[in-house]
């Protein structure tokens, strides 16, 4: 509060204010506040209304946000998160479909295969037979 008054000195912020100001902002992160106090100090004529402390934390925050950031963006990520957990509907699907998988591996499908039926084709013509079938 120091420093909201020298900033404007012929419009003082009474103690009692300052206190209730400080029950309200308390809940803020300190660096947050004073990035609010530094802009309506830089920006503004008379001292601000705890109405516009908190509209220039607002812009502040939407300021940063929109700045791209100097990190690249796996630099960015916090190393130790595990990350975005997958949404319950895809866990749901993914179990359903390991449900449904043989356990080891793909069977072959029952019957002849085309290459096998190509190549008896294939014999029963080299050796000039007929089809055998009825």
């Amino acid at each position: 509060m120091a420093k909201l008054n020298a900033s404007f000195p012929r419009q003082p912020v009474e103690p009692m204010t300052a206190r209730e100001w400080f029950d309200d902002l308390a809940e803020y992160p300190a660096e947050r506040v004073w990035r609010a106090v530094r802009r309506c100090r830089r920006e503004q004529t008379f001292t601000p209304s705890l109405a516009e402390l908190l509209d220039a934390m607002v812009l502040n925050a939407r300021e940063q946000a929109a700045a791209p950031s100097k990190q690249p963006a796996i630099g960015a990520r916090d190393p130790d998160s595990p990350g975005t957990p997958a949404p319950a509907t895809f866990r749901q699907a993914f179990s359903r479909l390991l449900r449904r998988l043989p356990p080891d591996g793909p069977e072959p499908p029952a019957g002849r295969s085309r290459d096998q039926q190509l190549a008896e084709l294939e014999s029963m013509a080299a050796e000039g037979s007929k089809d055998p079938r009825p």
